[in-house]
């Protein structure tokens, strides 16, 4: 945290890093933030297509519906679209628990 906090005291709300030995941008302001995503377009790239740690196990074994999770496009939406019942009837019951979590982290 301290890192971050440093980039933005000198660099302000959008800076850029080196992670793990890629270029990244940090955006902390919530504006740009919304701004940039906005100009992605209907189906923005995710960043689990990044993972390629992932996405080759996935295509190495024909995992199909794990594919269709860390892709994008219409295929994606679909697959998502189906979990969404599923994971906001959970919301209840698990977010508590992560809530309970932090806290106990924090103090």
């Amino acid at each position: 945290a301290e890192v971050h906090e440093s980039m933005y005291r000198e660099f302000g709300p959008v800076y850029g890093m080196s992670i793990l030995g890629d270029d990244e941008i940090v955006v902390c302001d919530p504006v740009v933030f919304g701004s940039i995503l906005r100009q992605e377009g209907k189906f923005p790239i995710g960043a689990a297509e990044g993972v390629s740690t992932f996405t080759d196990y996935y295509k190495e074994n024909n995992l199909t519906m794990a594919m269709r999770g860390a892709s994008n496009g219409p295929e994606w939406w679909e697959w998502r679209d189906s979990l969404n019942a599923d994971m906001f009837a959970a919301w209840d019951t698990y977010m508590p628990a992560i809530a309970e979590t932090c806290r106990k982290i924090s103090d």
